[in-house]
């Protein structure tokens, strides 16, 4: 199965430990293929090993709609949520964002 990770402030040896299976593309994104019990033995050894940093799991998954699963732990800036078996993301707005009232969405419009 395809997967893609995508990481951020992990110790060394998780990354070390990725690269046994995945080939580093950019700093902190994984691509390669591997087994599902391979996969799903990553991500038990990686939950329980992230403390701090955030970890991205993408993997291909022929039971869901849109064909991918996503797994996240860590502090995320985006929210998962499942909706009805779709995988959505939300964005939050930071503190200091303007928020658009009706008149400016009008104007995009």
């Amino acid at each position: 199965m395809f997967a893609v990770i995508s990481c951020t402030a992990i110790p060394d040896h998780v990354r070390g430990f990725l690269t046994r299976f995945f080939s580093e593309v950019s700093t902190g994104l994984y691509v390669g293929i591997v087994s599902p019990v391979v996969l799903d033995n990553l991500w038990a050894r990686i939950d329980g090993t992230i403390t701090m940093g955030s970890f991205t799991l993408v993997h291909s998954c022929h039971e869901r709609e849109q064909g991918f699963n996503i797994r996240m732990t860590g502090p995320q800036s985006r929210p998962l949520f499942d909706m009805d078996g779709l995988l959505l993301t939300s964005r939050v707005p930071q503190d200091d964002e303007p928020e658009l009232d009706e008149e400016d969405t009008e104007d995009a419009a």
